[in-house]
C-alpha cells in the first residue's frame, strides 16, 4: 500500500494524545477530537478505494465484536477504518467510541505488523 508507515505512526500518536486529553470524559462527545487527528485520519482514508461498506458484513462484524483482525489483509484493515468513519454519519459517536476504546489504534498497529511480516 502507498501509505508510509511514518504516517500511520503519526496518526497513532495523535490519537493517543487526544484520548489521553479526554481523561475519562464522555467518548460520544466528539468535541475532543482535534483537527490534527481528523486531518491525519482523513489523509489515510483518502487512499481507500470506495466500496459498499454498509454491506461488508465481515468488516462490520469484526469491528463490533472487538476482533483482533488477525486474518485481515492490509486492504481490509484500511476498509475497516473507512467503515468506522463512514458509520459515524449514521450513528453519531461511533468514530469517537472506536478512537477512545483502542479499536482504531489496534487496526493501525495491525497494518504496521502486517508490513513487518512481508
Amino acid at each position: 500500500m502507498g501509505i508510509p508507515t511514518g504516517q500511520i505512526l503519526n496518526l497513532i500518536a495523535v490519537i493517543e494524545r487526544d484520548v489521553q486529553l479526554l481523561d475519562g470524559g464522555k467518548w460520544d462527545d466528539e468535541i475532543w477530537i482535534s483537527k490534527d487527528l481528523t486531518e491525519a485520519y482523513l489523509s489515510i482514508l483518502n487512499t481507500v478505494e470506495s466500496f459498499n461498506w454498509t454491506k461488508w458484513k465481515r468488516g462490520i462484524d469484526a469491528i463490533q465484536s472487538d476482533s483482533d483482525f488477525e486474518d485481515f489483509s492490509e486492504d481490509e484493515l484500511l476498509k475497516a477504518l473507512y467503515a468506522i468513519f463512514r458509520g459515524d454519519r449514521f450513528t453519531q459517536g461511533i468514530w469517537a467510541k472506536y478512537l477512545s476504546n483502542g479499536t482504531i489504534v489496534k487496526i493501525l498497529r495491525k497494518i504496521i505488523e502486517r508490513r513487518g511480516q512481508q
